[in-house]
């Protein structure tokens, strides 16, 4: 026993002067990890966890992790000094992270065996990853949970690689800005089929008859520029095309339509339904918290506005931070055609050509 004690103090009094803040914790988590590992094998873990920025969280995050995962699977990564390093960084950096990988044991093969490390992502991509997740027959519910499972698994990649250094600023906050739109447009696209199955295709007047009447999703402010950081928020307006028309409504079973509705109320559901997809808090988290106040008349407005409505508003009544907002807009979801339109029907309002210095 009083070998035992004596060996304990030696390993504490060893790692304290080595670097680790509480010798007692992380000579504890030495120890259970001597079950698992050789000597060899522990002393590089216990020198790549001296090299992270809190070497005693590294190395109990690492403890933790070898309880959950798969033992083979972290002999691999372990016996790969790179990522070995890549590994007890990200435990002695983010306790965030590592409870994701903790939680999600199949996050940990992706990562550092599948080598999804090493990938950057465009919006095209992750569209398409996102879109093959979620069933074509998904309800709210369900389409919910995929996206903050989608979300959590690819806010862990972009900050693993950004604190491993495999990833510059400016892809980082282009990847977490394109995150942020694919899930939107998964979201708004799925809202809207719900909502066609509820009151049936949203339908404007022409010249040449009823066709397809659409919505856009400006993104501002940092969104609208790419450069989202982990802690953002999406600030987003939605405009419609046009107030003139009504859904087509869906066959009520005696030869008649019901559920018919004005193109204004199908588009405020349609933009209240995506805000919430995104924004509410569910046992899984949130997507990404979503603000809408930017929009016109700000939050005692319509959710979503028209174009014609949104041309009115900003000629008669726009104020210059609302201007100055508009410079980094661009249409992160729904129609990008429509939302091209509406900057360059803006264009005389956000480049004003004369200044009001009584503003």
């Amino acid at each position: 026993m009083e070998d035992a004690s004596a060996r304990g103090i030696e390993l504490i009094t060893l790692l304290e002067r080595s670097g680790f803040a509480y010798g007692s914790r992380s000579a504890t988590n030495v120890l259970l990890l001597q079950e698992r590992f050789s000597v060899d094998t522990l002393l590089k873990i216990t020198l790549a966890a001296l090299h992270t920025p809190s070497p005693d969280m590294a190395l109990n995050g690492f403890e933790r992790l070898a309880g959950v995962l798969d033992q083979a699977t972290l002999r691999r990564v372990v016996s790969n000094r790179r990522r070995l390093a890549q590994l007890l960084f990200c435990c002695g950096s983010s306790p965030f992270l590592t409870n994701l990988l903790f939680k999600e044991p199949s996050y940990f093969l992706r990562l550092y065996l599948d080598h999804e490390l090493e990938q950057s992502r465009a919006r095209t991509e992750l569209l398409e990853m996102l879109r093959r997740a979620v069933p074509a027959s998904v309800d709210l519910a369900l389409l919910m949970k995929e996206l903050r499972c989608f979300k959590r698994f690819e806010i862990l990649r972009i900050a693993t690689r950004d604190l491993n250094n495999l990833a510059p600023l400016e892809e980082v906050t282009r990847e977490l800005s394109d995150l942020a739109s694919a899930t939107l447009q998964v979201a708004y696209e799925t809202c809207h089929r719900l909502l066609v199955q509820e009151y049936g295709q949203p339908l404007k007047e022409t010249p040449d008859g009823l066709r397809t009447a659409v919505m856009t999703v400006l993104g501002m402010g940092k969104f609208g520029g790419r450069e989202l950081n982990f802690s953002s928020d999406i600030d987003i307006i939605y405009f419609y095309e046009t107030d003139r028309g009504e859904t087509a409504g869906i066959d009520d079973g005696r030869g008649g339509r019901k559920g018919v509705v004005s193109l204004h109320t199908f588009f405020n559901k349609l933009a209240e339904l995506t805000t919430r997809a995104m924004n509410q808090v569910t046992e899984d988290g949130f997507v990404f918290r979503v603000d809408v106040g930017l929009r016109p008349e700000g939050k005692s407005g319509d959710m979503a506005v028209s174009l014609r409505s949104a041309e009115i508003y900003y000629e008669s009544w726009g104020q210059s931070w609302e201007r100055t907002a508009m410079l980094k807009a661009r249409p992160v979801a729904g129609s990008r055609e429509l939302g091209e339109q509406l900057l360059l029907t803006l264009a005389p309002f956000i480049y004003r050509k004369y200044l009001d210095y009584t503003l």
